[in-house]
């Protein structure tokens, strides 16, 4: 009888464990979104790039100009990257994606000891300025390599001393607080674990 639910690592609970809410967008709208923000330059500056898809529903309508404007500011609150795009979807076409790509000189790098995150904002916006749609992000300039079989992370070697995690108390099953989570990065930092491996989804924020 135990065999369900115990599983492998860790035990299957019935219930809802966070937050569940239903939200309404607009029928022109940002549907998704990817960001890469990788270290160039001798890890110097920022090569940033960035898709966006927009979406539009209102099938029986003829389609309108609209514009997709990203915005990047650094951890302080500076914008660095402040830019527009122009975005035509056609009577046969429901999705249609646009980029971004340019380079942030001198970035601040993203590392486990120095966590600097840079906050991302997308608009969907008529030419008139009314916006009809808005997103936001954080993301961090950092690369990831291997040369000559050494991991790197920003160009200095990384060794990864890593353990597996999954939402779980022991008392209140899934439903994990942030005093628990606090103990378990505490146990993880005394024993050195530098890398977490989240399965096999978010951890709660």
């Amino acid at each position: 009888d135990g065999s369900y639910l115990e599983c492998q690592d860790f035990w299957r609970i019935s219930g809802i464990e966070r937050d569940v809410f239903i939200y309404a967008k607009n029928k022109n709208s940002i549907s998704d979104f990817f960001v890469q923000s990788l270290l160039i330059n001798d890890y110097k500056d920022g090569s940033f790039k960035l898709e966006v898809k927009v979406e539009d529903k209102d099938i029986l309508k003829k389609k309108a100009n609209l514009l997709v404007h990203a915005q990047l500011y650094d951890p302080v609150g500076d914008i660095v990257f402040d830019k527009k795009n122009n975005v035509e979807i056609k009577d046969s076409v429901q999705i249609t994606n646009t980029t971004f790509h340019d380079v942030i000189k001198d970035v601040e790098p993203w590392s486990a000891v120095t966590p600097n995150l840079y906050r991302l904002v997308i608009s969907l916006e008529t030419k008139k300025g009314n916006v009809l749609d808005m997103v936001a992000a954080t993301t961090g300039f950092r690369t990831a390599e291997i040369k000559d079989g050494q991991f790197l992370v920003n160009g200095k070697a990384i060794l990864v001393k890593g353990v597996n995690r999954h939402e779980h108390d022991e008392f209140k099953g899934h439903v994990v607080d942030k005093e628990s989570m606090i103990e378990d990065i505490t146990l993880m930092k005394k024993h050195n674990i530098n890398t977490v491996r989240t399965c096999h989804y978010p951890d709660d924020p």
